[in-house]
């Protein structure tokens, strides 16, 4: 079963049918960006995770090769940031269905972190934060959010976080992401690495 939904850098983990829609369990580690996009945060993530979600204004990021970072990610060797350059071009940071073939998403879990710029343009040093996550429903309804907190310990190097989303982030078509207060949110880069979800697709 596991090569049957091995795409990239998601690696689908089972399936389930229930009449016209089949249910597809997915773990996004953006582990095998396209060649030439591993400059850290130089490339859009797009549809290159492999899976059925589209990522907006991030990038891939190898935080080994980044002289000052101080965070290690969840499965080495990439994850994927946003930046300020991403987010000008394409706007709050988040995810959303690839295409019409996706109908929504059940979201699981996630690894997360914060991090600052150093003097070079790179992100860096881990930061404390707290991150909104805003869920959208397929077919409408009002939205959900939940907080991430992020505190960077005092070892370095910093490990991302771990976090569950809660129940009501099911039947999704689309989350963003932003930093709490927003005044940080130009600051600071949103870290994300091995995303756990379940996608509902069309036969």
């Amino acid at each position: 079963m596991r090569s049957t939904f091995l795409r990239l850098g998601a690696i689908a983990l089972g399936s389930q049918i229930a009449g016209a829609i089949k249910a597809v369990k997915y773990l996004d580690n953006f582990d095998h960006p396209p060649s030439g996009s591993i400059l850290p945060l130089a490339n859009a993530v797009d549809g290159t995770a492999g899976g059925a979600l589209y990522y907006n204004a991030f990038g891939y990021a190898n935080l080994g090769t980044l002289e000052n970072s101080t965070l290690v990610t969840a499965s080495p060797p990439y994850n994927i940031g946003s930046g300020v350059t991403a987010q000008a071009k394409e706007g709050a940071p988040g995810w959303r269905t690839m295409n019409s073939s996706v109908l929504y998403f059940d979201e699981t879990s996630i690894y997360y972190a914060c991090q600052a710029y150093d003097a070079t343009g790179d992100p860096a040093v881990g930061i404390p934060c707290t991150i909104q996550a805003t869920g959208y429903k397929y077919g409408g309804g009002k939205p959900v959010t939940q907080k991430f907190v992020f505190t960077p310990s005092l070892n370095l190097p910093n490990k991302f976080a771990f976090g569950t989303f809660s129940s009501d982030f099911k039947g999704l078509v689309n989350v963003t992401l932003s930093i709490v207060p927003k005044l940080q949110q130009a600051l600071t880069v949103i870290d994300h690495d091995s995303h756990s979800y379940t996608a509902y697709l069309k036969k």
